[in-house]
């Protein structure tokens, strides 16, 4: 059974990379991690981090020992129901 796109609204489609994307980059950028934000078997979502201990390229201001969230993406039919808030909340467990 393939996977249902997750997508987000026609205006809130610029304020985020679309998934193929965000995964793709994960893959070269150095301390990036992507994953899957589940419902049971059922797709809502993905979380983008970046653990800036791993990272090469840290500016002035990046704290070495930190971590944040880079993405977060939770699709249209799914908003609204406390995926991000579970998401945040376990990206910073």
């Amino acid at each position: 059974m393939p996977l249902e796109k997750i997508t987000v609204t026609d205006e809130q489609d610029r304020f985020v990379a679309p998934n193929p994307i965000t995964i793709a980059q994960a893959r070269f950028e150095k301390g990036a991690y992507d994953f899957c934000i589940w419902d049971g078997n059922r797709r809502v979502g993905l979380i983008a981090l970046i653990d800036m201990s791993e990272h090469d390229d840290l500016d002035e201001i990046d704290d070495p020992n930190a971590a944040y969230v880079w993405r977060l993406l939770i699709g249209q039919d799914h908003q609204g129901k406390g995926y991000g808030k579970a998401a945040m909340h376990l990206a910073e467990d």
